[in-house]
């Protein structure tokens, strides 16, 4: 791994080899500082449209659910978002957007009971949310729904009610009902 310990800058960039081992391999890598270097340069690669979002999201479907250190896990969520929202091809973004979701609950259902990580894949769930996730996201609206640990509280609720009314799934009467509770 290049700048391996980045003891320095260096903007890295995996050959087509060590982008398939990293896909394959990133979520057994014991070193965090590793994981984050081969992380950085995805997304550097995917921003300078040297990866495709394909790739990346690939690599965050593969590597995002071991990860172990939080702050790369909301780190990588954001920037998945990004590499999905503007600069994957508009024809496959929902297909990108499923696999995350579908990615995303998994790694909540796993998670530990309320712990950051859980939090950090709800928020990404939310994100990439679409029509299979509806009744879900309700239902943690409601109550009706719920997870060991999981507190849903004001910022997770208005995030499930600002997803549900972008999808349509949601109007002015559960907004109401959010000011009122």
């Amino acid at each position: 791994l290049l700048n391996d310990d980045d003891l320095t800058y260096g903007k890295v960039r995996l050959d087509a080899r060590s982008m398939a081992a990293a896909v394959d391999g990133l979520a057994g890598l014991d070193d965090p500082l590793a994981r984050s270097l081969i992380w950085g340069a995805a997304w550097d690669m995917t921003r300078d449209a040297e990866l495709p979002t394909s790739e990346f999201v690939a690599l965050v479907a593969a590597g995002i659910g071991a990860e172990s250190d939080v702050g790369l896990v909301s780190q990588v969520l954001r920037q998945a978002l990004n590499a999905v929202t503007q600069f994957g091809d508009p024809n496959q973004r929902s297909n990108y957007a499923r696999t995350l979701a579908t990615t995303l609950r998994a790694a909540l259902e796993e998670a530990e009971p309320g712990s950051d990580h859980q939090l950090a894949f709800l928020r990404g769930l939310i994100s990439f949310a679409d029509a299979p996730e509806i009744a879900f996201m309700r239902g943690l609206l409601t109550g009706e729904e719920s997870l060991p640990g999981l507190a849903v509280d004001t910022d997770v609720r208005w995030s499930l009610v600002t997803r549900l009314v972008s999808l349509g799934a949601a109007g002015e009467e559960t907004i109401a009902n959010q000011t009122e509770s």
